[in-house]
């Protein structure tokens, strides 16, 4: 027999073992490796259920206590950790850790009216124009005012649409600075927003903050129609052409109408017979790489989507969220002739088959008795 020296490092501090223990827990058990060795049976890994999913964020575990720790950590909307600097705060101690960082860059120069502090002296200044109502710097164009000249020149471009800032990875051109930037991740993969929650990082701000409502619970936008609220706003301008009716991208081939380009990009492949993803297990072949995806769930049989109240799982994401409209009672496909409501549009297509005809039944029927 091997023998195997295992070499113990004691903590500083309860503290210390405490914070290794927290990061540990949040991992799942390694893969057993073998070795030829006896392992006892109480700690050999339960794989009875490989598919523990995390309905938040869908990542998956194999040990359903795992998931629950994850869920405590990252989705309960606790954020017990806080920065001694600046007081923000999150929802673990290697978040708190990453961002404490930010604080570690040298920045003498401080705001005596808010204490913000700033690295480089010219930073202070622009900053310090803030908190004063002047804007001394106007657009001859349309006339808005801004408090930096700097500011001013860069909306000015817009007007002129010059676009000076060029892409040296692939000479793509911007407006702005600021829209260079943002481009330039795609080629870098740099994801300088951070999600204090979950850890997760994006390229843009605005993307941080769509993310950061899947913890909250936040649904900003709200239908005036039927009071369907909407983490994000393109969903919900989506959602709004449900009731207005509105196909807005149009087959310039067989002339039907879509609410989305996307919809009308996925319909011209019927045209073209384009089918360039094939599945490596049945030959099949698909238009699209997401059903191609979708695809190979039913050789596989995962299912990877699970409802929180009676544990049902789907394959996909959509069928999950028509499946838990049964729990809550939900109906957002509202008929615009009579307001009946429906919780699946295949429900309301049928409806206004009838309810259309019956209309124009109607209509009819008022004209012969006049």
């Amino acid at each position: 027999h091997q023998i195997v020296e295992l070499s113990i490092i004691e903590p500083n501090s309860k503290d210390e073992s405490n914070d290794i223990s927290e990061e540990l827990n949040a991992l799942d058990p390694p893969d057993i490796i073998e070795t030829g060795l006896n392992v006892p049976t109480e700690v050999q890994l339960d794989t009875s259920n490989e598919q523990n999913t995390c309905i938040t964020c869908g990542k998956t575990f194999t040990h359903l206590n795992n998931l629950r720790r994850h869920e405590q950590k990252f989705h309960s909307g606790e954020t017990p950790h806080a920065c001694h600097e600046c007081g923000e705060r999150f929802a673990s101690r290697r978040l708190l850790q990453i961002h404490s960082r930010v604080h570690k860059v040298e920045k003498p120069h401080k705001c005596t009216l808010c204490d913000k502090v700033f690295r480089l002296p010219n930073h202070l200044r622009n900053h310090m124009t803030s908190h004063g109502d002047e804007r001394p710097f106007s657009c001859s164009v349309c006339g808005k005012s801004f408090a930096l000249i700097s500011i001013l020149r860069a909306h000015e471009r817009t007007h002129g649409g010059e676009k000076n800032f060029v892409c040296l990875h692939c000479g793509s051109r911007f407006l702005t600075k600021s829209y260079l930037d943002y481009h330039q991740r795609v080629h870098t993969g740099e994801k300088p927003y951070l999600c204090k929650h979950c850890g997760k990082s994006f390229a843009q701000k605005g993307n941080l903050k769509a993310h950061e409502r899947l913890h909250t619970g936040e649904q900003p936008f709200r239908c005036d129609e039927c009071g369907k609220t909407f983490v994000h706003a393109n969903t919900f301008k989506s959602h709004k052409q449900l009731h207005t009716g509105v196909k807005a991208f149009c087959c310039e081939l067989c002339g039907k109408g879509f609410r989305r380009g996307t919809h009308l990009k996925t319909h011209l492949l019927t045209h073209s017979g384009d089918k360039p993803f094939s599945c490596d297990i049945c030959g099949k072949t698909f238009a699209l790489k997401g059903s191609l995806k979708t695809h190979k769930l039913t050789h596989t049989g995962q299912k990877t989507y699970a409802c929180n109240i009676c544990n049902k799982q789907f394959t996909q994401a959509s069928s999950l969220a028509k499946h838990r409209r049964v729990h809550t009672g939900e109906k957002p496909h509202r008929c615009g002739n009579c307001d009946k409501c429906f919780s699946q549009s295949s429900h309301l297509t049928y409806h206004l088959k009838v309810c259309q005809s019956g209309t124009k039944r109607s209509a009819n029927s008022n004209v012969e008795q006049n």
